[in-house]
């Protein structure tokens, strides 16, 4: 069946329209809102950058702690070398500890009696931990257990724990073990700021210290900071030598040196012979001094009486 072909006019003539107006007076007023468009809903997508930031947060947290458990440190460690007088070593050691990294807000910390812990929560001892948390959280953590002994008459401090939510239950006597590290760590930073200004400059100089024993004899301790050596004298070779060299090899503790450069306590040698008399201890260690700060001066002889007193004049002449 053949279907007729109809011709179409090329142009077509819009339909006429009259304008329409609307008039808006007081009279005739029209509200209307415009809809505000859906808000996304569920939790926010993260950008590529912060998911990486959070990633590299987590590989270096787990990283530091396998370092930690392969040096054998962990919190208990902190009790044991707090109960022992400091020294160099005893600082290496705080200084290894780092602080739980939190990115956002915590919740605030839940505190328990240690006897009423809930089911399912496991109680974090000092061995399975290798970071100290913020002093931040410690205070309010610090807050939650002083509320909870205010409605709990009679309860003790050290029968308390408090959850860190997102990390693990934490017994009082940890939480008190993580201040005691700040505390520590605190006047680390007074003395780092103490050393560094005490130092600054002599790097490569020479430090002279005498000592006056029961006040009847010198002795003297000689740091060389560019050899890292350190060297004691006793011009009488007596007992005090032993005293002497105990306080040499505490200061060499406390100097800061790397694992494999450790300051090295030697006794000082000269070619001056042992103290003749008992009252020129003094001319002896001034002599030491020079000789130490310029290696390169002529070494002297055994000293003879006629010479100890050409020389006691001679400082005298210096002080004067």
């Amino acid at each position: 069946m053949v279907q007729p072909l109809i011709e179409r006019p090329n142009h077509i003539q819009p339909a006429e329209t009259e304008e329409q107006t609307l008039t808006v007076d007081d009279e005739n007023h029209v509200d209307f809102n415009v809809m505000s468009p859906p808000r996304p809903r569920g939790r926010p997508r993260q950008k590529p950058k912060a998911k990486k930031a959070k990633r590299n947060i987590s590989i270096r947290m787990a990283t530091e702690d396998s370092e930690m458990f392969e040096k054998q440190l962990n919190l208990s460690t902190i009790a044991g070398t707090l109960d022992v007088d400091a020294d160099y070593s005893t600082m290496q050691i705080l200084r290894c500890f780092k602080l739980y990294h939190f990115e956002k807000r915590q919740k605030p910390p839940t505190a328990y009696e240690l006897c009423n812990i809930p089911p399912g929560k496991l109680l974090l001892a000092p061995k399975m931990l290798f970071r100290v948390l913020p002093i931040e959280i410690l205070s309010r953590c610090q807050a939650k257990v002083t509320a909870l002994q205010k409605k709990r008459k009679g309860l003790s401090k050290v029968n308390t724990a408090v959850e860190i939510h997102g990390v693990g239950v934490f017994a009082a006597t940890t939480l008190s073990l993580m201040r005691n590290w700040h505390k520590a760590m605190e006047s680390l930073r007074l003395v780092d700021k103490t050393e560094k200004g005490a130092l600054d400059g002599v790097s490569r100089e020479k430090i002279l210290i005498p000592l006056y024993f029961n006040g009847n004899h010198w002795c003297a301790i000689m740091i060389d900071m560019t050899t890292r050596s350190i060297k004691y004298y006793d011009p009488m070779q007596s007992s005090y030598s032993k005293d002497v060299r105990a306080l040499a090899e505490r200061l060499a503790g406390l100097r800061p040196t790397t694992a494999t450069e450790r300051a090295r306590v030697q006794p000082y040698p000269t070619d001056m012979g042992v103290q003749v008399g008992s009252y020129n201890c003094g001319i002896y260690m001034l002599l030491a001094f020079e000789m130490f700060a310029n290696p390169d001066a002529p070494k002297l002889p055994p000293l003879s009486r006629k010479m100890l007193a050409y020389l006691r004049y001679r400082y005298l002449v210096l002080c004067i």
